[in-house]
């Protein structure tokens, strides 16, 4: 006999802001709820989650390695603005359920300072906060 899964609450489309003008990424967060009951009695069955990642406009999407719970925290760089994300629900004698793809939009709120020439990693600082010396 088969399980049903129900996603109660869908990931959304989310602007996360970077962490400061010294790091390049943004603490990002998705989040999903699901349940699953059985056709035999009714009971409630376990779910399981397992979140994925499209970086072309959810035309396709892979595996987040360690993603297995019903949220999702991360640090996104600049440069995942646009990628989607979801997460596949599973319980026992059940098909799979995708919820939503949610958008990611990583939001940089400070301008482009300096760019740190041995790494390569920009800087940031807020518009007009530095003078020159």
């Amino acid at each position: 006999m088969a399980s049903t899964i129900t996603i109660s609450q869908q990931p959304a489309n989310t602007t996360f802001n970077l962490k400061s003008y010294t790091e390049d990424v943004a603490a990002a967060s998705f989040s999903v709820l699901a349940s699953a009951v059985s056709s035999v009695g009714g009971g409630v069955v376990p779910v399981t989650y397992q979140w994925q990642r499209s970086t072309n406009s959810g035309g396709s999407y892979s595996p987040i390695a360690g993603a297995t719970s019903n949220a999702l925290n991360f640090d996104a760089p600049v440069t995942a603005t646009g990628y989607y994300y979801r997460a596949v629900v599973s319980a026992q004698d059940a098909s799979n359920v995708n919820s939503t793809g949610a958008i990611l939009t990583v939001n940089n709120q400070f301008a482009p300072y300096a760019t740190n020439t041995e790494t390569g990693s920009a800087r940031y600082q807020r518009l007009h906060a530095i003078e020159a010396v």
